[in-house]
This record gives C-alpha cells, sequence and structure tokens, in this order.
C-alpha cells in the first residue's frame, strides 16, 4: 500500500475513474470539501424503469451487531442476506472471510432509500387527502402555558 500526496492549486476532478475509455466516477476538491461522484449522466443511460424501493428496503434486515476482531459494535446489513435482495449492491466474495470478504457498497442502496421516500410521501398525501381531520396534531404549549 502507497499513499501519494498531491497539492492542488484549484478548484476540481483531483481523479477520473474509467472503464475502457469512459469516466465512471471522480474525486473532485473545493477548498473546503472532498466529494467522491458517480457517473450518472442521462446520456450514458437507456431502458428507464421504476421500480419498488419500499420493497427493497423493507426486504432488508438491519442488524447491531458486534464484530469479531476488536469487540467494536456496529449496525449494517449482512452481506450473504442483502445479496438476495440487491445483488447490485454486493461483491460475493471468496472462502476466506479474512482474505476475500463478502462487501456491501452501502452507496447503492441510496437510490432505493430515496424512492422509499418517495413512495411513503406519495401514501401520506393520499391519506391526508382523504381524511377530513388533521393526522398530525402538534403539542404547542409552553411549559405550562395554553394555546
Amino acid at each position: 500500500f502507497s499513499a501519494t500526496y498531491m497539492r492542488r492549486l484549484s478548484d476540481g476532478n483531483f481523479f477520473h475513474f474509467r472503464k475502457n475509455t469512459t469516466v465512471v466516477g471522480s474525486i473532485a476538491v473545493t477548498g473546503t470539501t472532498t466529494a467522491y461522484n458517480t457517473t450518472s449522466d442521462a446520456r450514458l443511460k437507456t431502458d428507464l424503469r421504476d421500480f419498488d424501493g419500499l420493497a427493497s428496503i423493507r426486504a432488508l434486515r438491519v442488524y447491531d451487531y458486534q464484530w469479531i476482531a476488536d469487540g467494536q459494535r456496529a449496525r449494517g446489513v449482512l452481506a450473504q442476506e442483502a445479496h438476495d435482495v440487491a445483488p447490485h449492491a454486493v461483491h460475493v466474495g471468496g472462502d476466506e472471510a479474512s482474505v476475500d470478504p463478502w462487501q456491501v457498497d452501502y452507496s447503492k442502496l441510496v437510490p432505493d432509500l430515496i424512492r422509499a421516500v418517495q413512495q411513503l410521501a406519495a401514501r401520506v398525501d393520499e391519506l391526508e387527502a382523504g381524511s377530513n381531520c388533521p393526522c398530525l396534531i402538534l403539542d404547542t404549549t409552553v411549559s405550562g402555558e395554553t394555546p
């Protein structure tokens, strides 16, 4: 493993990652941030389809667990289980867990999360539109005061 320090005097892309001749990602910097970008250009996509993000998210089991190596607690999914629901987010490992473990790219689950929130928001809108009573009542009293 080696690391290289590079100094950039202006904002912009620091590295480009390519598959064949197409840029598939980049690391960009500004004076205060670093961004790890994945290509999402509409001109590079075809066969756009809707999907049920809520079903995907519901099917993922999330655990609070302890790492064997150092005893640290963490939260997440098990890659082997996640593979059944979201194979696009899982790298299938080999026989030896310490050498080639199964891995999850949680960033690949973000579109499912966005779609699930959109689906839930649409459902809330439906419920609110069909109701003559307020579905959410906020307590506006301040410590002993009445509105």
